[in-house]
């Protein structure tokens, strides 16, 4: 399945019409692997007011496409048009990658103005997690399931997992490739307990965890 990462690159100008460049780049941002032969394009549409969102009944429209080389990069000029928003795509599989995030920056000049867009693009490998509350005392029993994966500062929110709880998996999950920290902490009878294992996985490897406490 193909989908489409977006990203918007242009928001206003002070005048009618200009030509401006834009310079693409996608990679692997855990090896630094540029992707060649990466399709995407540069789409347009009309809006009613200064603020992007406001649009009449125009549609978008791909006004350049381009193919990133081997070193994961592509450029273009275009030319920009007053009360027109653009964004900058790439078509990717869902089922291969994962779009993990978008930098942007636009340059400006008095004589040009630049744009650049860099797609992050992740691997994916596979992971079966079974989950058991083997030492179970009773329904107060908590476990908090925390994910770390390496290019992010903190692992957000846990899953919580209560009472006897006993989960196999039959099936194998996608994941991003990369190293990963799983942390857990026991609550049993009041007291913490505090565990972690971390794994690395390659793209495509597969990886069955089993956090039994």
């Amino acid at each position: 399945m193909k989908i489409y990462a977006l990203l918007f690159i242009v928001l206003l100008s002070t005048s009618c019409t200009k030509r401006r460049s834009v310079r693409i780049s996608v990679y692997n941002p855990i090896t630094g692997e540029r992707y060649e032969n990466i399709h995407g394009g540069l789409s347009e549409r009309k809006k009613d007011g200064i603020f992007l969102g406001l649009y009449n009944n125009s549609k978008w429209q791909t006004v350049e496409n381009f193919v990133t080389d081997i070193n994961g990069e592509a450029g273009f000029t275009y030319k920009f048009l007053h009360n027109h928003a653009y964004f900058a795509f790439i078509e990717y599989s869902k089922d291969e990658f994962e779009l993990y995030k978008i930098n942007s920056q636009i340059a400006y000049s008095q004589k040009a103005k630049f744009g650049y867009a860099e797609f992050q693009l992740i691997p994916l490998a596979k992971i079966k997690l079974n989950i058991r509350n083997v030492n179970c005392q009773g329904a107060q029993d908590t476990m908090k399931l925390y994910r770390v994966f390496q290019l992010d500062s903190d692992s957000g929110n846990p899953q919580n997992f209560y009472g006897c709880y006993d989960f196999m998996a039959n099936y194998y999950s996608k994941i991003k490739m990369g190293e990963w920290r799983y942390e857990w902490e026991v609550i049993r009878n009041g007291i913490s307990t505090f565990h972690d294992t971390t794994f690395y996985l390659n793209e495509n490897d597969s990886i069955e965890v089993n956090i039994f406490y």
